[in-house]
């Protein structure tokens, strides 16, 4: 994925999955599974979760389904939900998780959950990929009161800090949700920014 790609999304305000989804052919999945299927962003993350027993895992954009493997390895109580809009991608989370999680064809804006159901929302490396007002006003739908939001974007892979912390920070405000908290963090050569917010009651 070239620099030049991916910073144009962050540019976009009216870019849509809609728009991208006809690039993301089988090979396309491929490649990019191949190459990013396992990277260290999906750690960092999951490293610094806290979750209680029993908590309801939503990763939007699964992906290889490698994020949520982590998650059910340090939580293995944790219920898995994997979302992707990429037919090859949830066969290959599909095949990662097998029975560790629930994995779902669907479109960020449009997650097959009721209200109020989950207790994480995940993007890693995925929210620019998609409207981040829809998706995370969709997010806030389906988290319970309490719940979180976390955004995560590989700053050397995407150059999006600066989006993620402009653009993502207001729209976590405009779809409710609070207590916005940025961190950065770091693994070999890879930097990570992370953004955190919650569902009030």
């Amino acid at each position: 994925m070239s620099h030049d790609h991916s910073h144009s999304h962050s540019h976009s305000h009216s870019h849509s999955h809609d728009h991208a989804r006809p690039t993301w052919d089988d090979a396309t999945a491929a490649v990019y599974a191949e190459k990013y299927g396992v990277w260290p962003t999906q750690m960092m993350v999951v490293d610094r979760l806290e979750l209680s027993d029993g908590a309801t895992v939503v990763d939007v954009g699964c992906g290889t389904g490698a994020t949520l493997a982590l998650v059910k390895a340090k939580w293995a109580t944790a219920h898995c939900v994997g979302v992707d809009a990429v037919a090859e991608m949830v066969r290959q989370a599909r095949q990662t998780l097998g029975a560790e999680a629930e994995v779902h064809e669907a479109r960020a804006d449009a997650l097959p959950l009721g209200d109020g159901v989950a207790d994480l929302v995940l993007f890693v490396n995925t929210l620019h990929h998609v409207d981040p007002k829809t998706a995370l006003v969709e997010a806030a739908r389906v988290l319970r009161p309490g719940g979180r939001v976390v955004v995560a974007t590989d700053e050397a892979q995407y150059d999006l800090a600066s989006w993620s912390n402009g653009r993502v920070r207001d729209e976590l405000s405009r779809a409710r949700l609070r207590g916005v908290r940025q961190t950065s963090a770091h693994l070999n050569d890879v930097v990570a920014n992370i953004l955190t917010a919650t569902k009030r009651g």
